[in-house]
């Protein structure tokens, strides 16, 4: 079922937030000019390094680093993973040593902010899209589940959200696991 936003106050440093038994790493003021971040996962620096323009390698290090935010909050030690991905697929971690935790993560980021949501148990996705000021919630909503969902499953969204409208979120994040959107509204204060 589909939740009622959450607005999450962010300043300009990078935080980590429990959603439960997920953990949200974010960095709220990447620009082109922020200096690379030093990355402890195996092969981190080369994923980011495939993007050519200096914005979009800074925001893929630094949701790369907002994983890594993560792994420590959860008392996993980066140094023990490596990140890859098969072409066309979402990058996952490996092990470096056997008899470890693989905590499921995606990685998402839209104007200056880099996120990263990780699960030790199940796999999750994010998506984090700069919607105007004045958009309304159903719209902001659609935006991502379309994309996640069948038109039987947006039928069910769409009666569940009744038509109400909100104001003024600068971001928001819409986190989608096992078929559960919610939503968080992500204001820099």
């Amino acid at each position: 079922p589909m939740t009622e936003p959450r607005v999450l106050k962010i300043t300009d440093s990078p935080s980590v937030i429990h959603l439960g038994e997920l953990v949200l790493g974010i960095y709220p003021s990447v620009n082109a000019k922020s200096p690379m971040p030093s990355l402890s996962i195996v092969g981190a620096e080369q994923r980011a390094a495939r993007y050519k323009a200096p914005l979009p390698r800074a925001l893929s290090a630094y949701g790369i680093a907002a994983l890594e935010l993560c792994l420590k909050e959860l008392g996993l030690d980066p140094y023990d993973y490596s990140i890859e991905a098969e072409k066309g697929e979402k990058p996952r971690l490996l092990p470096i040593c056997k008899d470890i935790i693989v905590p499921h993560f995606s990685i998402s980021h839209s104007g200056s902010v880099a996120l990263c949501l990780v699960c030790a148990t199940d796999e999750v996705g994010v998506d984090l899209e700069l919607i105007p000021g004045s958009a309304e919630k159903e719209d902001i909503h659609r935006k991502v589940a379309r994309r996640r969902f069948s038109s039987r499953e947006l039928a069910e969204i769409d009666e569940e959200m009744n038509g109400e409208a909100a104001t003024d979120y600068k971001k928001v994040a819409e986190l989608d696991i096992r078929k559960t959107v919610f939503s968080l509204c992500v204001e820099k204060g």
